[in-house]
């Protein structure tokens, strides 16, 4: 996963024959005639639906969801619109009225979409039970907001007893602008008194000035300390906050994860090695892919707990 969206998920739902009967019940099927979009799980790997790895820090269930959307630009059927609007009062020799227009419009439509093409988006996602700390998250691989709703929506529409289901997005105990802006001002990442996060600033980050107006300005900072006077210059204003912001959770000197964190408590530029697994031969490709799961997962849940319970709570 590049991009990261957390929810905490409290269901008994802890098998792999439940996930598999979800997965069965809304397999993918491309869009056809009519249809302007379509959504379905897709095989994790060839023949396996869902990716089940287990260590003695978690469980988790990864999957995949393929959204299709027929790709039809309002300048296309603005074009033959206006065609047949050409050929109407040319043959016909009248105008055509605003209702006509859009029956006209319609039928155009109807006549493109079966020859659109079809776009393709494929959105992952884990069900993961963190032993270590009780919780439960549905982990997903995006930040828009559309794409993750179907994936929760696929998933928890076929839960039985769908009413014991608990879903809520993982919110940090303190507000993540204010926070972050705070800890820039105040040097906190680097004093390592205080900063028991191993969590240190990248070199990027978006500064939005007068937050409190309806559409603020933007300021956008690239490869320069975050520390330094140029950005501080921009944060005396109270009202001036770091909106996102580039971090790297450091656990040693070999072993970084870089990514970006902002306002809404999106992680995006998330970046894990897996040098170790793609160095040793694997009989066989799942092998791999569960290894490369299980370091994923792992990472993933260093970077949740650091920032959420840790950074965003100090």
């Amino acid at each position: 996963m590049k991009s990261l969206s957390v929810y905490n998920f409290e269901n008994k739902l802890d098998t792999i024959e439940e996930i598999e009967e979800i997965i069965s019940k809304m397999m993918h099927v491309p869009p056809s005639g009519l249809d302007k979009a379509s959504s379905g799980f897709i095989p994790f790997f060839n023949d396996v639906n869902i990716l089940e790895v287990k260590t003695e820090s978690f469980k988790s269930f990864s999957g995949k969801v393929k959204i299709s959307t027929k790709m039809l630009p309002a300048s296309v059927i603005k074009e033959f619109l206006d065609d047949e609007i050409k050929r109407i009062l040319i043959e016909e020799n009248r105008n055509v009225g605003k209702k006509e227009k859009a029956e006209l419009k319609e039928k155009i439509t109807d006549n493109l979409l079966p020859k659109a093409f079809v776009k393709n988006n494929v959105i992952s996602f884990s069900i993961v039970h963190d032993f270590v700390e009780n919780k439960k998250y549905i982990l997903i691989d995006s930040i828009s907001e559309n794409a993750t709703g179907i994936v929760l929506r696929m998933l928890l529409e076929n839960i039985k007893n769908n009413e014991e289901v608990g879903l809520s997005r993982l919110q940090a105990e303190l507000p993540v602008a204010s926070t972050i802006t705070k800890f820039i001002k105040e040097d906190f990442f680097n004093d390592l008194d205080i900063n028991n996060t191993n969590i240190m600033t990248g070199t990027n980050c978006t500064i939005n000035i007068n937050c409190n107006q309806e559409v603020p300005s933007i300021v956008k900072v690239d490869k320069i300390n975050l520390e330094s006077e140029d950005v501080l210059h921009h944060l005396q204003t109270e009202n001036n906050l770091i909106t996102k912001i580039s971090l790297v959770l450091n656990k040693d000197m070999d072993d970084e994860i870089p990514f970006v964190l902002d306002e809404k408590l999106n992680f995006s530029g998330i970046k894990i090695k897996y040098n170790k697994v793609d160095d040793e031969e694997h009989d066989e490709h799942l092998l791999k892919l569960k290894a490369r799961e299980i370091i994923m997962i792992n990472e993933l849940l260093k970077l949740i707990n650091s920032v959420y319970y840790n950074l965003l709570a100090s």
